[in-house]
């Protein structure tokens, strides 16, 4: 399987990104999100979603492989992820092995390219939802320390 096509377990919207229409509202809260990490000024990551927004619907049993992302043009992919739909259990996300438990609201920000990723199974009936907002950035910025998340 590779990262960003539909499978029975998981539906994203890094294909066919043309299918989904967002209100402007979804806008905005990219446009806050990305303020509050300290990538308004970057680009916007061009490949995956419509304006550098993806929405994810993992079911029961769904889970996100291990992966880490590449580079675009030379820059790093850093991506910020809102839980907007909790499971029962199951759907944390482990960034280079450690494991972080996102609730309903959490900001969870890291560089896809610097890093590997893996969402554990989505367990019981209520599918795990999650939106994020991807920019480019220098590769080195994020580990550097020169984009601060939340000033």
């Amino acid at each position: 399987m590779t990262l960003g096509f539909n499978t029975s377990l998981r539906y994203t919207s890094r294909i066919k990104p043309e299918l989904y229409t967002y209100p402007q509202i979804v806008f905005d809260l990219a446009a806050q999100v990305r303020q509050y990490c300290g990538v308004s000024t970057y680009p916007v990551e061009p490949t995956s979603g419509q304006d550098g927004i993806v929405t994810t619907h993992m079911p029961t049993n769904a889970d996100i492989f291990k992966y880490k992302s590449g580079t675009v043009n030379g820059q790093a992919e850093l991506w910020a992820f809102i839980v907007t739909q909790q499971p029962e259990s199951g759907g944390n996300v482990l960034i280079d092995d450690v494991e972080y438990i996102a609730n309903v609201g959490d900001l969870l920000v890291y560089a896809t390219s610097n890093s590997y990723t893996y969402t554990t199974p989505v367990l019981g009936t209520t599918p795990r939802i999650c939106w994020s907002f991807g920019n480019l950035v220098p590769s080195d910025a994020w580990e550097s320390g020169q984009i601060i998340v939340g000033r």
